[in-house]
């Protein structure tokens, strides 16, 4: 019987579990911009910045991204953002 921690069906699982979803999420204190950074498999930690439709929608046009080698980048990349965009108009 084969190995399943080798097979293609654990490899999608663990790819998954690894896009599973962001780690840091924020709205803007303006209500404007929403901030997410999550580890994505083929790019690695990155920080994306979208508007924040009238409506309350997302819309997911990047405004701007930033990626990061590691977490800790990452977690201080998300909140350097977060700064810049919150202090947008």
């Amino acid at each position: 019987m084969a190995d399943p921690t080798k097979s293609p069906v654990s490899m999608v699982t663990s790819t998954i579990e690894r896009m599973s979803g962001p780690k840091w999420q924020h709205k803007t204190t303006n209500g404007k911009y929403w901030v997410s950074t999550s580890d994505v498999m083929f790019t690695g930690w990155e920080t994306m910045v979208f508007a924040i439709r009238p409506d309350g929608d997302i819309d997911y046009s990047e405004l701007e991204c930033g990626r990061y080698s590691n977490e800790d980048f990452a977690y201080w990349g998300h909140i350097k953002m977060f700064q810049k965009w919150d202090e947008k108009d």
